[in-house]
């Protein structure tokens, strides 16, 4: 039976140690979901940031572009500028923003393809020179326009110009003949150098990237420019969510790898622009430690399974210790409130006794009152006869005070050196008084020789002090202050007396 008393004892704590290590294996499993989770809208915020820098500058540069477009439309489908010298043609059709570097000029191409003019050379299309033999009917956008009057501002893919090599981004807009019908179109080419550079700029981490892309899903820009499959671009799952709403946050897989994308479909533009990381990148410094806790766990679980395994197999040892140990700890606070040579009270006892019974006087209303009793001349005789003999003559009177207190709730204490104090609860003036008498009385009848005390005998002093039932003005500390004064009093008086005082000052001096 008690092999099976103990068996289910170990089984109980090994099953709560369990639980509780269940318990903190769940709560730090909520954690880390909680980290993830932070780590991952931390990333959003920032993608969203970025996104938001680079829509402002995108949107701002575009919209520029796009009125130096539509001015240009304005001017030739209102003025008849043929019949005006070019000077004052490229006045009424060009405004300065087209000369900003990121642009690479505009130009007016009439209903054939042949280009008319262009913002960076004064020569007019009517007439015979180099602008007016280059077409550019086989372009996209060219195309676009002619068979179709309803796109308003196209934007072409990315292609390389002929003169110069350069790769460019053409916005177009269709202007219309005198007769209402196709009179050609005005075309304006974009830098894709200037896109990429803005885009280089934007802080992309490790593994991030940013695209333009047309809503047909034309890639137009991206950076950084490279050839990761791992960076591409899921184009088709791009332009769904885009077809749903028109900015936002979105996840999804390139290739092998998960990526974050923020995306914003540029103002009443066909373009959509996505920045993105890697979401292995963004979970990084999660993962490195979730592994160090999932680790420092697997530690603590091994370490605490080898300490409960040997904890369970001296158990009973240790609670026999423990009683040993609560023994001992009972007889240190019997001895830490005991005075080692007289055996009463020490100092700290007797504050903490004087405390609770002031606070009962308080609550109940019951007279209390205090002794402090002093031996006359003790350092002398100490002197005289010797340590040994003192330290005798200290533990008689401390059991005098004992024996004369005669009740128990009545509590000596060794005050401190050769001075005693004594409580007496429920105890008024003339009780303590009496007490006090019998207490000097027993001491004198002991006869004890005292070359320096009065007349030639070992005798005491008594301060009194009492507060009565109906004393509201004391508390405590003044009870203790009062019986203090009694006992100078005394001294005072030619010691070998009484002397006491209760609130309303002192009622007795008794001289022998």
């Amino acid at each position: 039976m008690e092999r099976l008393s103990r068996f289910r004892k170990t089984a109980l704590l090994i099953g709560a140690v369990l639980l509780l290590f269940a318990s903190f294996v769940g709560l730090i499993g909520l954690i880390l979901v909680q980290e993830r989770s932070d780590a991952i809208d931390r990333a959003k915020l920032h993608l969203g940031n970025l996104r938001s820098t680079a829509e402002s500058s995108l949107d701002s540069i575009i919209h520029s572009f796009e009125l130096s477009l539509d001015a240009v439309v304005f001017g030739l489908e209102k003025f008849d500028v043929t019949s005006y010298p070019p000077a004052v043609q490229r006045a009424i059709l060009f405004d300065r923003s087209v000369f900003a570097p990121q642009f690479s000029g505009i130009n007016i191409i009439d209903a054939t393809g042949r280009v008319i003019m262009n913002s960076r050379d004064e020569t007019l299309g009517l007439r015979e020179g180099d602008i007016a033999t280059t077409t550019l009917q086989d372009r996209s956008f060219f195309d676009v326009h002619a068979k179709r009057d309803d796109v308003g501002l196209y934007v072409s893919e990315p292609f390389k110009r002929r003169q110069t090599g350069e790769w460019v981004i053409v916005f177009s807009r269709r202007f219309a003949a005198a007769d209402g019908g196709f009179g050609g179109v005005v075309a304006g080419a974009l830098r894709v150098s200037y896109l990429q550079a803005l885009l280089d700029r934007l802080d992309l981490g490790r593994r991030g990237s940013a695209s333009l892309v047309r809503t047909d899903g034309t890639l137009l820009v991206r950076s950084p420019s490279t050839s990761d499959p791992t960076m591409g671009l899921p184009v088709k799952d791009l332009l769904q969510v885009v077809d749903r709403e028109t900015r936002g946050v979105f996840e999804a897989k390139s290739n092998a790898e998960e990526r974050l994308y923020a995306y914003a479909r540029l103002e009443k533009l066909p373009i959509v622009l996505s920045i993105s990381e890697s979401k292995a990148e963004i979970l990084a410094d999660w993962k490195w430690r979730a592994m160090i806790i999932v680790l420092a766990m697997i530690l603590l679980l091994t370490l605490a399974a080898i300490l409960l395994l040997r904890f369970s197999s001296e158990l009973d040892r240790r609670r026999e210790a423990e009683l040993a140990l609560q023994k001992a700890a009972r007889q240190l606070e019997h001895l830490s409130l005991t005075d080692s040579l007289t055996g009463l009270a020490n100092r700290r006892s007797f504050d903490i006794a004087f405390e609770r019974e002031w606070a009962r006087h308080h609550r109940e209303r019951a007279p209390l009152s205090l002794l402090l009793i002093d031996i006359d001349h003790f350092k002398a005789y100490n002197d005289h006869y010797g340590h040994p003999a003192g330290d005798g003559t200290l533990s008689l009177v401390a059991r005098i005070i004992e024996t004369e207190a005669r009740r128990q709730i009545d509590v000596a204490a060794r005050y401190g050196g050769e001075e005693f104090a004594l409580i007496l609860p429920d105890t008024d003036a003339d009780g303590a008084l009496a007490v006090a008498e019998r207490i000097r009385v027993t001491l004198a009848q002991q006869e004890i020789l005292h070359s320096h005390g009065i007349n030639g005998m070992l005798t005491m002093s008594i301060g009194v002090a009492t507060a009565g039932r109906a004393d509201t003005d004391w508390d405590a500390r003044k009870l203790l202050e009062a019986a203090d004064h009694s006992l100078y009093e005394a001294k005072h008086a030619g010691r070998n007396c009484i002397a006491a005082r209760q609130s309303h000052g002192v009622t007795a001096i008794a001289v022998v």
